[in-house]
């Protein structure tokens, strides 16, 4: 697999639980040129898609992917041997799924009038500047590395984000109660 461009190999499939976070339907393949292997994301991965600090929302199949190698437990195998990687690895792995994603929204951009040219070439500028600042703001943003195991539960998640124990958002979302977050 050595030289292949990042790539994914498979289309994103989700249910999504809430506003914020959804839940994978079916397994997402993506080929990393940095870590130079297949990342695969489990068919019931929990993620808050893309969640960038004042950018959010714009590639979820990229979002996915992050939140998939910055789990405490996610490992790639180099000589036979599971090997975590780092929040740098991550970062590049992360702007590989991006720029895959911006590319092919690119090409999917009619390109016959001179309008429709200078709109796909803003388009490109824009999603350039976009890719560089999210991945900047992933090697830097503190609290998100490491939180959670690959397979954790939406309980599990939902609760870290408001303070509160997964068994106690349980309770709190079986008595369909309206739920604040700690302060």
């Amino acid at each position: 697999m050595a030289g292949l461009k990042p790539q994914f190999l498979s289309r994103l499939f989700v249910e999504e639980i809430d506003y914020k976070y959804n839940r994978l339907t079916d397994r997402l393949v993506f080929y990393s040129a940095h870590l130079k292997c297949l990342i695969i994301a489990p068919k019931g991965f929990v993620n808050d898609r893309e969640s960038v600090p004042g950018m959010k929302g714009t590639s979820t199949y990229s979002g996915v992917i992050h939140d998939l190698v910055s789990r405490s437990d996610f490992r790639i195998v180099r000589n036979g041997k599971p090997v975590a990687i780092t929040k740098h690895d991550a970062a590049m792995v992360y702007n590989e799924a991006l720029w895959c994603r911006y590319r092919q929204q690119n090409s999917e951009m009619p390109n016959r009038t001179v309008r429709q040219k200078i709109k796909k070439q803003w388009n490109r500028a824009d999603r350039f500047c976009r890719r560089h600042i999210k991945v900047r703001a992933v090697l830097v943003w503190p609290g998100y590395w490491h939180r959670f195991t690959v397979m954790a539960t939406y309980e599990e998640i939902r609760g870290a984000d408001m303070g509160i124990s997964a068994d106690e958002f349980a309770a709190l979302q079986a008595r369909n109660t309206t739920v604040f977050r700690r302060i």
